[in-house]
């Protein structure tokens, strides 16, 4: 009841400070779910703050400018970053939400929004890049408006086409590790163990909060 009358009050507000007021609200609810997470013992997933430190941690720690992101969604990871990249870039399979996020980020000229089957569009990002990359790679089908591409989880493509023009070392981070169990083209996370070892046998594998960790030494 209550929030319904607090969404008619700002519903006729300015829509300057409708934004801000929502700013304030995400700012508020993004607190209270990690204080939750942590009370809970840290439990996987982790709320997508923390995912977003946990990336910008690993932009501090590698000095990149560039981020790549697989399977775009609703724009949040690139919205939660944008300051924190020169440059960004986001890969989204449904049409839908390509074009949403499209529009959502059309003011951003550091920030490009391309369409299709991100196992394949690596293909054509990696080469241009000319400076170590952090790379989030959440491009797995996840059910609800998300889009199916040809595999429920492309992760050996998208690995396959950074790995291919990866002189650079970049920085690998993978969503949702939860779900590495060899169903539903996921791979177990022993099999991508493997596979990375065989590509670059310099980088080290570490699973954390849900997210795995690929980094060369």
């Amino acid at each position: 009841m209550l929030k319904k009358f607090v969404k008619s009050i700002v519903g006729i507000l300015p829509s300057t400070l409708q934004r801000s007021i929502r700013v304030v609200f995400s700012a508020y609810n993004d607190k209270v779910a990690r204080k939750n997470w942590e009370r809970n013992g840290r439990p996987a997933p982790p709320p997508d703050e923390v995912k977003h430190e946990i990336i910008a941690e690993y932009q501090r720690q590698s000095k990149s400018q560039l981020l790549v992101e697989t399977g775009t969604y609703l724009g949040n990871t690139i919205w939660a970053l944008k300051e924190n990249f020169v440059k960004l870039y986001s890969i989204e399979l449904s049409p839908e939400l390509w074009k949403n996020a499209v529009k959502r980020f059309a003011q951003y000229s550091h920030i490009t929004i391309l369409h299709g089957d991100s196992g394949k569009v690596l293909f054509d990002v990696v080469p241009r890049l000319q400076e170590r990359t952090v790379f989030w790679l959440d491009g797995h089908y996840s059910w609800g408006i998300t889009a199916q591409g040809e595999k429920n989880c492309p992760i050996f493509e998208e690995l396959e086409a950074i790995f291919k023009n990866n002189s650079l070392l970049h920085v690998m981070l993978i969503d949702d590790a939860r779900l590495f169990n060899g169903t539903g083209d996921y791979p177990t996370l022993e099999e991508l163990r493997k596979f990375v070892h065989h590509k670059n046998p310099q980088y080290h594998m570490d699973v954390k909060d849900d997210i795995i960790r690929l980094t060369a030494s």
